[in-house]
């Protein structure tokens, strides 16, 4: 299996399913392991407590070209808005929203005829290359990292049923012609 958890479990890396990474008790536990590096695959915002934990720091998969398209549910988003590219970007986290250096990132082209499904495999294909990459990079010490400047962020939230209604009908269009 290509996936990260598939990865941790070949390799003897602990593994936690939580409901929260801000919890005390997942904090303590993560204290005692003393990790150099987290990767955080959850939908929280990470607190300082968490972030100050390991060495190196907490990594993060998103599934854009960062630092366009932070926050949620981004293949909806580059399909709603006809972008032509897409990525994934793995990025450090901070306290903000998808804001911290990006390690590694790779591009993938979004053709006409996407559709979300089929891009969220395409993401999901390169994530795990993308973040052996980044891990590779981190323990070789190399820091040359790609910035991510707030002031050229773009934002996405949960779609309105409006706007995924008219998602539905402009693929649909696209179908017809």
């Amino acid at each position: 299996s290509p996936s990260i958890l598939a990865y941790a479990r070949d390799h003897g890396i602990a593994i936690f399913e939580i409901n929260t990474p801000n919890s005390k008790s997942f904090q303590e536990e993560l204290k005692r392991l003393q990790p150099d590096v987290i990767i955080n695959q959850s939908q929280s915002i990470i607190k300082k407590q968490l972030l100050e934990i390991p060495t190196i720091g907490v990594i993060n998969r998103h599934n854009a070209l960062l630092p366009l398209n932070r926050g949620r549910l981004t293949p909806f988003w580059v399909l709603y808005r006809g972008e032509s590219e897409t990525g994934v970007s793995i990025h450090f986290v901070e306290e903000g929203i998808d804001s911290g250096d990006i390690i590694v990132q790779k591009r993938i082209p979004v053709s006409k005829r996407e559709t979300f499904r089929s891009l969220v495999k395409k993401n999901y294909r390169i994530a795990p290359v993308a973040m052996l990459e980044a891990l590779d990079r981190l323990e070789k010490g190399e820091n040359d990292y790609i910035e991510n400047p707030d002031e050229l962020a773009t934002y996405n939230t949960t779609p309105t049923l409006r706007e995924a209604w008219r998602y539905r009908m402009n693929f649909l269009k696209k179908l017809i012609k």
